[in-house]
């Protein structure tokens, strides 16, 4: 008993000294006062545009007091959207308002909070404005943009798909790009392939390659546009570089100057890759039937832009990187090029056709909601996405898709209710079995221990 208090005592003594570090600071007035209108307005989502700079605050009181959920806020490294949410961190830094405003309209998003001195925020403040959020709040830390909202989901009409890590830079440039969750080919079907016109695979991967590239194959004859984008893909292992369909990319190292591009009809100029401190190293395109553009490489015209015949379709091959050349350097030229390539325009925020989602809730077991439609459709609902996730329309189980890690499921027509939940995941039945394992050794233990010591006690 004495060794108990000692331990209390020494606990005390170190909480007393950590006093000082709970949270005594007044609130922000500025967080304050975009709260309490958050909590008099009607809307679903918040989003807090501040790169952390607010620290945790707003957290608790846009979601507590204000009644929203966060799209995403302090700390949000840890959840599985991740990688979406820093996408739009880096939409605000790199200054892609129209990518930037595009999703937050996509995930649900009804009051946006903008730090005035972010990258930036006059740019972002404008483009909330044009689609049609007012500013109900200027402080001198912050902006409150808010609309009148309630949670919905969205109709799943994409006419351009993403693979791949590097589909990102893409995205940021043409919003109408809408990402796959997975970066492996193979790990999509045709028949969800084929629901799209153009479909662009950049930084991806396959788990096995003969099936990747049939199904691209087939992709391509049913009439998708597919364009590659070689950087970043697996190297052959034996030439030692990037290979799809028997084209290759052969290593280059351009200089920082201005590139000639020799189009069908004339030529233009890019702007320069890379610099004199840091040089570009790439590829140009080698094993293509027909070249499309051109460039001028040590003297010579080189592959930039071409693609292979499959039937009645094409497979279009893009070099030297030029997707993040775009996106870095914000060249209008390459910019058109990719435009005229994806037949997308640059900055476009897309139009979603929206369906209420009636009796929505949200809670640890997941969600429930209901919703109606004229013909069938595929939601895409701005829930976060995990392998163990299953949908239930009315008590009956459809199949779930994921992009950019949200969900998506084929909804039948009229008028239903859905049930999102999860399943209890193999590593859950594991733990469960080690811990009893664990639980019946340690009371081995303690009986082993009591009878030992009533033996001695009996000698």
């Amino acid at each position: 008993s004495l060794v108990v208090l000692v331990v209390v005592g020494i606990i005390g003594i170190d909480n007393g000294g950590s006093l000082f570090l709970v949270g005594l600071r007044p609130p922000d007035p500025d967080v304050a006062q975009a709260t309490q209108r958050m909590a008099v307005t009607h809307g679903w989502r918040e989003a807090t545009l501040d790169l952390s700079r607010l620290g945790s605050e707003p957290s608790y009181s846009f979601s507590i007091e204000g009644k929203r959920e966060q799209l995403f806020g302090w700390a949000y490294q840890g959840a599985s959207t991740a990688p979406t949410v820093a996408a739009l961190n880096d939409a605000i830094e790199m200054g892609y308002p129209g990518y930037l405003v595009d999703r937050l309209n996509l995930y649900g998003t009804d009051d946006v909070v903008l730090l005035n001195d972010l990258p930036n925020a006059d740019r972002i403040a404008g483009g909330l404005r044009d689609a049609g959020f007012l500013n109900i709040f200027s402080g001198h830390r912050l902006q409150h943009f808010h609309r009148e909202g309630s949670p919905r989901g969205v109709i799943a009409e994409w006419k351009t798909l993403g693979i791949g890590t590097g589909a990102q830079n893409l995205a940021y440039l043409f919003p109408g790009v809408i990402l796959g969750s997975s970066t492996r080919v193979d790990e999509y079907d045709l028949e969800h392939l084929l629901r799209y016109e153009t479909i662009v695979l950049s930084g991806f991967d396959w788990s096995d390659r003969e099936t990747a590239e049939r199904l691209i194959v087939q992709a391509a004859r049913n009439g998708v546009k597919v364009i590659v984008d070689l950087t970043g893909v697996k190297e052959d292992p034996l030439a030692r570089i990037p290979r799809l369909l028997g084209v290759w990319g052969e290593a280059v190292i351009m200089s920082p100057e201005t590139v000639d591009v020799y189009g069908p009809e004339k030529t233009y100029q890019l702007k320069p890759f890379g610099s004199h401190a840091a040089l570009w190293h790439s590829h140009m395109l080698q094993g293509l039937e027909q070249e499309f553009w051109s460039f001028d490489y040590l003297g010579e015209q080189a592959t930039l832009v071409g693609y292979n015949t499959y039937g009645a379709g094409k497979i279009w091959f893009v070099g030297l990187n030029l997707p993040f050349h775009a996106m870095q350097t914000r060249d209008p030229l390459a910019i058109r090029l990719l435009s005229v390539l994806l037949g997308l325009d640059p900055g476009a925020v897309q139009k979603y056709r929206q369906v209420p989602l009636h009796g929505y809730e949200a809670g640890p077991g997941g969600y429930h909601f209901a919703y109606q439609l004229d013909e069938p459709q595929t939601l895409f609902i701005p829930v976060a996405y995990h392998d163990e996730m299953f949908v239930l329309v009315d008590g009956e189980p459809v199949e779930t898709y994921s992009y950019e890690r949200l969900l998506l499921f084929d909804a039948p027509q009229g008028k239903h209710s859905v049930q999102v939940g999860f399943k209890q995941a193999p590593l859950y039945s594991f733990g469960l079995v080690l811990s009893g394992f664990a639980l019946l050794m340690l009371l081995g233990m303690v009986v082993f221990q009591y009878r030992r010591q009533g033996d001695s006690g009996d000698e």
